[in-house]
């Protein structure tokens, strides 16, 4: 009922993809790398810090959500607009410490795994978005949250997947 790790996933993202300094070294990687190192130390944060998390969002829910709307939702209860405004900052009052030591793990996981990797030329740092605006916060969000799929599926099926983000992300003349 609660979206899962929906709310601690989106500010770990928040927090990672704010930060200009952290994109630039997605950029220099390589979205294709580096896509790949968000996902991989987000993941080990959200394994490690769920446990904890979700003590804090059932709380938050018990003490918001009228008791009738918890029974027999089939839609989660975090990603509707008048309750998830108030159970996030009900986690931030509660479980600040939760949000921060997850975000705080994943810089430090991430930042070690980028400063390790290699340096690809800036024509070839964008890979299959190379026609997105990446500057763009929520472009390069969005190729990192394609990207890890293109393990997984035909390179025809991620050109599909990545089609229905173009129109949004695409420069302007591409």
């Amino acid at each position: 009922m609660g979206g899962d790790e929906f709310l601690l996933r989106r500010a770990i993202t928040d927090a990672i993809f704010g930060d200009d300094a952290m994109r630039q070294e997605l950029m220099r990687v390589g979205l294709e790398r580096g896509c790949l190192l968000v996902r991989d130390a987000r993941r080990g944060a959200i394994d490690r810090y769920w446990p904890a998390f979700r003590q804090h969002l059932v709380s938050a829910m018990r003490a918001i959500v009228p008791r009738e709307l918890l029974h027999g939702r089939s839609t989660p209860i975090t990603l509707d607009g008048p309750y998830r405004t108030r159970i996030t900052r009900e986690i931030q009052r509660t479980g600040m410490a939760v949000y921060e030591d997850s975000i705080r793990e994943t810089r430090i996981t991430l930042a070690n795994s980028l400063a390790t990797a290699p340096t690809v030329p800036q024509h070839l740092a964008a890979g299959p978005f190379s026609d997105w605006q990446l500057e763009r916060r929520s472009a390069i969000e969005t190729a990192c949250d394609l990207m890890p799929i293109s393990e997984d599926v035909s390179p025809e099926a991620f050109e599909s997947s990545k089609r229905a983000f173009d129109r949004f992300n695409r420069r302007q003349g591409d």
